[in-house]
């Protein structure tokens, strides 16, 4: 059976800032949603989030 990774979690000191890098990185943009403390970035079939 094959297995993927749906969503990634990174513990950070900046998580806009990182979330700003990995939307560069994947083509993507940080979600609207996203706040000092939880940012988040949704590229195309994957989620990536980051917390302080």
């Amino acid at each position: 059976m094959p297995s993927f990774v749906k969503s990634v979690t990174f513990d950070c000191h900046d998580p806009l800032g990182l979330a700003a890098f990995w939307a560069g990185a994947l083509g993507s943009n940080v979600d609207e949603d996203s706040t000092a403390d939880r940012a988040w970035v949704e590229p195309e079939g994957n989620e990536v989030c980051l917390e302080t």
